[in-house]
């Protein structure tokens, strides 16, 4: 009996002109957001790669006065999008994707899109992962608000339950009938998203662990969604049970959709950043100079290496030893300032993260929370993405900073200056930055609370739905 209430609940939807009209406007604003979301990371990818050659190229061609002036000088490495930043942008407009380095300094991030074009531009971002997350569930409300309501109220559902159709029945095939045509409608967009991406994407410089890495990740962005969007599905229903009238269940569940999708995320982040504060860029650097002033300088570490290295090489003047003092002192000085920033940054990264978990936990007042954050993770765009990134870079600044050292430590004689190797040479001996994307399985393993909650969701949702419909049985 499921089958034939399919078909006729199809028809149904086929034939209401409102219920027509807005899953082709949904099918038109999913096609249209998969559109601008792979074109935009192709050509981010593009303009990325393009970026880090040329700042290669900038690196290698450097004409300085030593070894220490060009690891000053430093280079700019750029962040190459996920090929799923088509799918969910997340946080990739508003944490930048560039890095400067430099040595005896930690730079933020750089590059935030969302701060660059007119304010018109910034407000009209579209991406497929908003319209699931808020659109499609909006349209879910509509499909199910009078799925058994309006019948009850019309005397129909008693006549058919008289016929032999239990309201598990009706119940089911109304369900598979709401997200079937829903699915319909978001097709052209999904196969426009697996046609534009993974080829292009990868030539393009996107950042790509492996093609099964990249299918895992899609498959999980796939179920995500169809248990969130099944979520509200099965709340329409429940709600279209328990009420009256279709009246008061569409008023139910705009009041449920609302509280869900759009106050409960944004009320979130409201109280974490009010109960967990993080410092402000300015106080962090302002507290890193502070704390710099308090340790020892480079004529310190001059001092210092001119009492330790005499000793360990067992000489007794500066020029009979066979490394270089102001390489050694410079070196010192590097290691000093990067413990100094590396700890309250650290501290920084760590109130941020509390502000996250504490952002997770109003998962348990809403499902969107959950999968909005499993989305991103999967994607490719989420917080931890971007420390990523920014550790990366990091080492790769500790690396670039210690070849030009090592150069005047162990190359140039103590007293001398400028290079002992041309300039190309050394600059040559720092390889170029490769960004390395973390696997899926870290992905799930960041996200472990939210994969709990979301499933927890849809168990819920699926025991009130079904209750709801016992109940609506024994009251007719």
């Amino acid at each position: 009996m499921i089958l034939p209430i399919f078909r006729k609940e199809v028809r149904e939807y086929i034939r209401t002109g409102m219920a027509l009209g807005a899953l082709l406007g949904l099918g038109v604003l999913f096609a249209l957001a998969a559109i601008v979301g792979a074109q935009d990371v192709r050509a981010q990818a593009s303009e990325r790669a393009a970026a880090n050659e040329v700042q290669r190229e900038r690196w290698l061609e450097r004409d300085a006065v030593n070894a220490h002036v060009a690891a000053h000088a430093g280079t700019t490495v750029y962040r190459p999008p996920s090929p799923l930043a088509a799918f969910d942008p997340g946080l990739d407009r508003y944490l930048g994707s560039s890095i400067f380095l430099e040595a005896h300094r930690i730079n933020p991030l750089q590059g935030v899109r969302a701060a660059e074009g007119a304010p018109a531009q910034r407000l009209s971002v579209l991406s497929v992962a908003f319209v699931l997350q808020v659109v499609v569930p909006l349209l879910l409300v509509l499909l199910t608000f009078g799925s058994l309501a309006r019948e009850r109220e019309r005397g129909v559902l008693r006549m058919v339950v008289t016929q032999g159709v239990s309201p598990r029945q009706l119940a089911v095939g109304k369900t598979l009938a709401c997200v079937g045509v829903t699915l319909i409608a978001l097709l052209p967009g999904a196969l426009i998203l697996v046609l534009m991406m993974p080829a292009e994407l990868a030539g393009a410089g996107a950042a790509i662990s492996s093609r099964a890495d990249l299918l895992v990740r899609a498959a999980g962005l796939g179920l995500t969604y169809a248990v969130y969007l099944l979520v509200f599905a099965l709340l329409g229903l429940a709600v279209s049970a328990r009420s009256g009238s279709p009246a008061a269940a569409l008023t139910k569940l705009l009041a449920l959709w609302f509280f869900v999708c759009l106050g409960v995320p944004r009320l979130a982040i409201q109280v974490a950043q009010g109960v967990a504060p993080s410092p402000t860029g300015y106080a962090v650097r302002a507290a890193i100079d502070s704390a710099q002033k308090a340790r020892p300088g480079y004529f310190d570490f001059l001092e210092e290496g001119e009492r330790e290295l005499t000793a360990e090489y067992g000489v007794a003047t500066l020029e009979e030893l066979p490394v270089n003092l102001r390489g050694y002192a410079l070196a010192r000085g590097e290691a000093e300032t990067t413990e100094v920033m590396r700890e309250y940054y650290g501290q920084l990264h760590a109130r941020q993260r509390e502000q996250q978990s504490l952002y997770r936990l109003a998962g348990l007042l809403s499902p969107a929370i959950p999968a909005q954050l499993l989305s991103m993770s999967l994607a490719e765009t989420n917080y931890t993405t971007f420390l990523e990134f920014d550790r990366q870079a990091e080492d790769y600044r500790t690396a670039m900073v210690a070849v030009m050292n090592d150069h005047d430590l162990h190359e140039l004689p103590t007293g001398q200056g400028g290079f002992a190797v041309p300039q190309a040479e050394l600059y040559a001996r720092v390889p170029p930055f490769e960004y390395v994307p973390d696997r899926w399985m870290h992905a799930l393993e960041e996200e472990r609370t939210s994969l709990l909650l979301l499933a927890a969701w849809g168990l819920v949702v699926m025991l009130i739905a079904r209750r709801s419909v016992v109940a609506l049985g024994r009251d007719l």
